[in-house]
């Protein structure tokens, strides 16, 4: 029963790292064998009784005790653990974190859980590009995530402060700097190459995802030049964007929240397909109304631009959700169809 106090020392030990995390484990380990312990000194009378009966093969005794030791004291600890997870967080509350990430909880040190967290905070980023994607179209993600009425959506235009957009892009391009970074960290303690290769992985799903967000960012300019031309072709275009923009929004929130789960590359696939049939339909609309609308060069370097930028963000957030999501059999599949 010593031992068992004594295995407790390391786990203390890890704790010393400023991790609340480690100190609740820490703390729970210790307390849970404490508990066994004191419960089994109550029962010694008992005990040494029970090691008389094997005492032609004491070994055999104490291996069943050490056994029966951990069991019990699970069965009766087990009604315990909501008081007691409770009791924990109250004794070493989780600090408050910069970025709300995952990561600022975890110690790089244990790569199994960091992995987990760099990919759960990878959807965070994704959802995070996409609210300033649609904060960028005058859209707002609030509305989208309770009506997919995408008519009722469009004919709501909420214009968003610039300094509010700055504030996002900036967020968004912290936690890639933090998810970067972190991810280093893992590398330094970790020499497995399957941990590297998940890592490069990661590393390319936050790449993609803050590249959605720039090429969006980089003709914030031109989408306000569209949505008060008073052309009525270019301010038909902007709308058909903002349409395609909010039904990709809608099709990737049910495919990350698991609606497509069975399906998810028949889905992504199609979803593929549209954002490329979206640029060749403006294409053709382009080259057919070109000599009867009343456009400037301006006007059409303008809408190119945002075509082309449009089309790139989309299949980046394609990207994005492929490695995040499918593995890598679906992978193969959805390169070889789409």
């Amino acid at each position: 029963m010593g031992a068992f106090l004594g295995t407790t020392t390391t786990v203390v030990l890890g704790a010393l790292w400023p991790n609340q995390i480690k100190k609740q484990v820490a703390f729970s380990h210790v307390f849970f064998n404490l508990f066994s312990v004191i419960l089994w000194f109550s029962l010694f009378p008992l005990i040494s009784r029970w090691l008389e009966w094997f005492s032609h093969d004491i070994p055999i005794g104490l291996s069943l005790f050490a056994i029966l030791f951990k069991i019990v004291g699970v069965i009766l600890f087990i009604p315990l653990v909501p008081w007691f997870t409770r009791f924990l967080q109250k004794l070493f509350p989780e600090k408050s974190t910069v970025l709300g990430l995952s990561v600022e909880h975890v110690d790089p040190e244990v790569p199994e859980a960091a992995l987990v967290a760099i990919k759960k905070d990878s959807i965070k980023l994704l959802k995070k590009v996409f609210k300033y994607i649609m904060n960028v179209w005058s859209v707002d993600e609030q509305s989208l995530l309770h009506n997919h009425d995408v008519s009722t959506l469009l004919a709501e235009q909420v214009v968003f402060d610039e300094q509010v957009l700055d504030r996002q892009y900036k967020m968004i391009k912290t936690i890639e700097e933090n998810l970067i970074s972190f991810g280093a960290h893992i590398k330094r303690h970790t020499h497995k190459i399957s941990y590297d290769e998940e890592i490069s992985s990661l590393y390319h799903i936050v790449s993609v995802s803050v590249y959605a967000a720039k090429y969006m960012k980089d003709i914030r300019e031109n989408i306000v030049s569209l949505e008060e031309d008073d052309k009525s072709w270019l301010y038909n275009q902007y709308q058909i964007f903002r349409m395609d923009l909010v039904k990709l929004y809608i099709a990737i929130s049910e495919i990350i929240n698991g609606q497509y789960s069975d399906e998810i590359v028949k889905e992504m696939i199609t979803l593929v397909g549209d954002i490329k049939e979206a640029d060749n339909r403006f294409l053709s609309s382009l080259s057919k109304d070109i000599s009867k609308q009343k456009l400037d060069q301006y006007d059409l370097s303008d809408v190119l631009h945002i075509n082309r930028y449009v089309y790139l963000s989309s299949l980046s957030i394609i990207e994005a959700v492929k490695d995040l999501l499918l593995t890598p059999e679906e992978k193969k599949i959805f390169e070889q169809l789409q």
